[in-house]
């Protein structure tokens, strides 16, 4: 027979919303937390995976917006985390924060034949070609558009380099020459078999691997968060695909994040220079075309403008709450302020020297780079703060237990520690709840000294078999929106151990 709780917690769902949950927590089971997910088990070849662009559009645009409109259901945590809210290394996601395994072949190797006919895997209008290297590795080549030099090929290797170091499988992208001594990003693709775009919204169903449905994959979710870092304008369905790796029957999938030569806005620069020379262009206020029945004077041609011919519109500043890509990104409308957070501890932690290894790699001029450098930094900040201040963004250091005394949980707030917010404007709200909700400890209020904060709970605590401390910061006196979650698991001999972690 549902408990009363329960029975209130699906009612408050229907009647306020996706954002009301049960008053009774989530109870993890007593096991070590997943460090590698199994999703790397033998296969058959699955068969490519076709994109028609119509039914994509109509997908996207159509049934995506109802979905959105009328599904009451609160969104899931992320599917791919394990209990202390990490996402395991699996086919979508590895551990690799440096360079070290970013390029296991290297830059084509001459002499080399064009593959004619063959498309280009991220879709876009840059002038492009495959070849076949004497290893017989294949890659694409991407081109600079005439006036633009480095711009396209500086900004492709510069972004798959970070894009990797954020943790997503990215092909390797090297500067060359080609056979007639032209400037081009060569990216080797495919890697194994290449199987065609990933699915947004369903999983692989020729894949027993892929179990996770793809929208609820934190990976997914928070994409969007290191497109704005990147200010990478398009991200279209073909530029997320799927590879077999490994011998016929032996392989299984991997997903990619291909032809990242649109970021450090040069998407945004191309769609501007389109718009002022479009003769057909119309003013982007949809209510001022309302407002003048469609008689408003069209705006002026003004092409775009950058400090250098080889980088695009990249702005030091952004609005994280507005920033969108293109098309609609299906998974950014399930994203969680836990996705977000994780999104952002991923950009703070990226080494300096990451940073710098990657601008390198692009191969433009100083003044350039120490542009670039400037302006990579600002987002990073702007990034790290915008998702620090979706959830308490504390970690947990240690945990200690004198005998027959208190338990002291240590934590460390990430937003003092990296200079965001500074100690005297953060304060505390935490409270221990047992596995029925209720109450155990009525001592709310502590004060932050520091970036590490001990929460000492004591010892008529012990009493309860499973414990969640809570643990709400405030800043400027108001409460960030979510409060992280410490579960402990109490022994018989009233030992507390760590059980889980939820932002």
């Amino acid at each position: 027979m549902p408990r009363l709780g329960q029975i209130l917690g699906v009612a408050t769902l229907f009647l306020g919303g996706g954002g009301c949950t049960s008053v009774y927590p989530t109870v993890f089971a007593d096991r070590a937390p997943v460090t590698r997910a199994d999703d790397a088990r033998p296969i058959p070849t699955p068969a490519p995976r076709k994109l028609v662009k119509e039914v994509y559009s109509a997908d996207v645009y159509v049934r995506r917006e109802l979905v959105k409109a009328m599904d009451p259901r609160a969104l899931p945590r992320a599917g791919d985390v394990n209990v202390v809210d990490l996402v395991p290394p699996s086919s979508w996601h590895h551990d690799d924060r440096t360079l070290d395994e970013y390029a296991p072949l290297g830059p084509p190797e001459p002499p080399w034949t064009i593959r004619l006919g063959a498309p280009s895997p991220s879709d876009r209008d840059d002038d492009s070609l495959v070849i076949v290297d004497r290893r017989g590795v294949p890659y694409e080549l991407v081109y600079d558009r005439p006036r633009h030099p480095r711009r396209s090929t500086g900004s492709m290797a510069i972004a798959s380099r970070l894009v990797h170091a954020l943790g997503y499988r990215t092909p390797e992208v090297h500067i060359i020459r080609d056979h007639q001594g032209r400037r081009a990003a060569a990216m080797q693709w495919p890697v194994g078999v290449d199987l065609g775009p990933t699915p947004i919204s369903e999983r692989r169903d020729d894949d027993p691997n892929d179990r996770v449905p793809h929208g609820d994959r934190r990976t997914l979710r928070a994409l969007h968060l290191a497109a704005a870092w990147l200010q990478l304008g398009r991200l279209p369905p073909q530029m997320l695909r799927d590879a077999y790796v490994g011998s016929p029957g032996r392989g299984h999938v991997q997903h990619f994040v291909v032809g990242l030569q649109g970021a450090l806005g040069v998407d945004h620069f191309d769609a501007a220079l389109a718009f002022a020379r479009d003769p057909d262009r119309e003013n982007r206020n949809v209510f001022f075309r309302i407002f003048t029945l469609g008689l408003s004077p069209k705006p002026p041609s003004i092409p775009p403008e950058t400090p250098f011919p080889s980088v695009g519109l990249f702005s030091s500043d952004i609005d994280l709450d507005a920033y969108r890509v293109s098309p609609p990104f299906e998974p950014r409308d399930r994203v969680r302020p836990d996705d977000q957070y994780w999104m952002a501890k991923q950009v703070e932690s990226m080494p300096h020297a990451t940073i710098d290894a990657a601008l390198a790699a692009g191969r433009l001029d100083p003044g350039v780079t120490s542009w670039l450098r400037r302006r990579l930094e600002r987002r990073r900040a702007e990034v790290v703060a915008w998702g620090f201040d979706r959830t308490t963004p504390c970690e947990v250091v240690s945990l200690s237990q004198r005998a027959d005394g208190p338990t002291t949980v240590v934590i460390q707030d990430l937003g003092i520690r990296d200079g965001f917010v500074p100690p005297r404007e953060r304060t505390y709200r935490w409270r221990v709840i047992d596995r029925e909700g209720d109450e155990v400890v009525s001592e709310r209020v502590t004060v932050a000294l520091g970036a590490t904060t001990p929460i000492r709970i004591p010892a008529r605590a012990l009493e309860r078999d499973y414990l969640v401390v809570e643990v709400r910061a405030q800043r400027s006196k108001l409460d960030l929106p979510r409060p992280l979650e410490i579960h402990l698991r109490v022994s018989d001999n009233k030992r507390a151990r760590l059980a889980a972690v939820q932002h």
